[in-house]
């Protein structure tokens, strides 16, 4: 049964002005997300060019593997009708379902049998809600929670772990210039995200949390904004605006102390939706020399 909710460019002869309009468990937070009528564009920094020309598309192209389309269909016929969409983060074991109901517990510690299992499964917040999986359908922040099970459990973070213990690769800076991009395939589309920040922070991070799934015009600004801040890389040729879909890939981390001593640190890889085809084979990544720390 699948009855859960489910959540090139063009070539241009003129220069033409374009104004370019977000594991572990979920906290609890009375600040919901407001809404707001007015369109807000987020104030020009560093990171965004408030000019910006078509781009012709490269002769590089992605073509997301078909096997997981396949795989996606069959594992939920097969196995278990909770899964939703199947996630690949290139070069890492991250290549599986991901599940969802209509809370974050079900799967903290179970696994696609439903039975316990430390390292859990990959499971998306329940608040998201991809309709028919189309980049016109996902909502405006897809997250995405894994555990962080390395050896030994809770004591440090481990990039060979199981689950999303595999995105502290993203902690090799030649391993984020090699895989610019991300891949969440749905029953209708295969959507390609493109990473923009990697960071160290709070469950509960201030001043925009980033565990919702759509926000007002301002407070999406300023969680792009603080994202960008807190990246331990500057992604500079990576534009993202209020008006850009975001995919957050969210998991415990053991930076600063273990388990036992602080399990209010994340470790989260942010991507946005990429709406054409122009795609780079590898990413300009440079370290942030002074990355917004967490207030542990």
């Amino acid at each position: 049964m699948y009855t859960k909710v489910r959540r090139v460019a063009a070539l241009g002869l003129a220069v033409v002005m374009i104004a370019s309009l977000a594991a572990c468990k979920k906290e609890p937070s009375s600040d919901e997300p407001s809404s707001s009528s007015a369109p807000e564009r987020i104030k020009p920094s560093s990171w965004e060019n408030p000019l910006s020309v078509p781009s012709l598309e490269t002769e590089y192209q992605i073509e997301v593997p078909a096997e997981n389309k396949e795989q996606l269909t069959q594992m939920r016929a097969e196995v278990n009708d909770d899964i939703v969409c199947w996630l690949q983060v290139p070069n890492t074991t991250i290549n599986k379902p991901v599940v969802q109901t209509d809370n974050n517990e079900d799967y903290y510690r179970a696994n696609l049998q439903r039975q316990y299992a430390l390292e859990g499964t990959l499971w998306m917040d329940y608040e998201c809600d991809l309709k028919e999986g189309t980049k016109a359908d996902v909502p405006q922040n897809t997250i995405i929670y894994g555990h962080n099970v390395g050896n030994p459990v809770g004591e440090k973070d481990d990039p060979t772990g199981v689950e999303f213990a595999q995105l502290l690769h993203f902690n090799d800076i030649e391993f984020a210039k090699a895989n610019p991009y991300v891949y969440l395939t749905t029953d209708n589309e295969d959507l390609i995200y493109q990473v923009f920040a990697v960071i160290y922070t709070e469950a509960n991070m201030s001043p925009v949390q980033y565990i919702f799934p759509s926000y007002s015009n301002s407070d999406y600004a300023k969680l792009l904004e603080d994202v960008r801040a807190r990246s331990i890389y500057n992604y500079p040729d990576v534009n993202v605006t209020i008006s850009d879909k975001i995919l957050t890939l969210s998991t415990c981390c053991y930076k600063y102390g273990n388990y036992a001593t602080n399990n209010n640190q994340r470790f989260v890889v942010f991507a946005k939706l990429v709406q054409g085809k122009n795609f780079t084979e590898t990413a300009n990544v440079e370290v942030n020399p002074s990355p917004k720390e967490p207030t542990f």
